[in-house]
């Protein structure tokens, strides 16, 4: 099965009814893929060290992905498509600009960082100057 497909999509995906193929109630099969993209998404942008200029590549790929499923074979929480969609959308919009605010803040630490090694580096050779006259 492709990353971002339920059970009832591939099933779906070769025409075949889905209960009739998995013999069992494949309604909520389709929200535990949506959880797996989201916790996808929250994985790569907290443990993952991609910039976040390039981040968005990653939502992006999974809601094309899931989206496309469900506009060609359909999705079983037809009623709830109305919900999840913005919540989803919601949800990594979140977690991407937490990425950016991280990423922003890991960047000032550095530059901070950078500006002591300077001035210490600097400090160093008035001291070396001066103890030299």
């Amino acid at each position: 099965a492709l990353w971002g497909v339920s059970k009832p999509h591939t099933a779906m995906l070769r025409g075949r009814d889905p209960e009739n193929v998995w013999s069992s109630t494949t309604c909520f099969s389709e929200a535990t893929t949506i959880l797996y993209q989201v916790t996808t998404l929250m994985s790569v942008c907290m443990y993952m060290q991609l910039r976040a200029h390039l981040l968005w590549l990653v939502p992006c790929a999974a809601a094309v992905l899931y989206i496309s499923v469900v506009l060609f074979v359909g999705s079983t929480m037809r009623d709830a498509m109305i919900r999840i969609v913005p919540l989803v959308t919601f949800i990594s919009v979140m977690q991407l600009h937490g990425a950016r605010r991280h990423e922003h803040h890991v960047r000032e630490k550095w530059l901070a960082m950078r500006r002591v090694q300077e001035q210490d580096t600097e400090l160093k050779k008035a001291a070396k100057m001066s103890h030299a006259m």
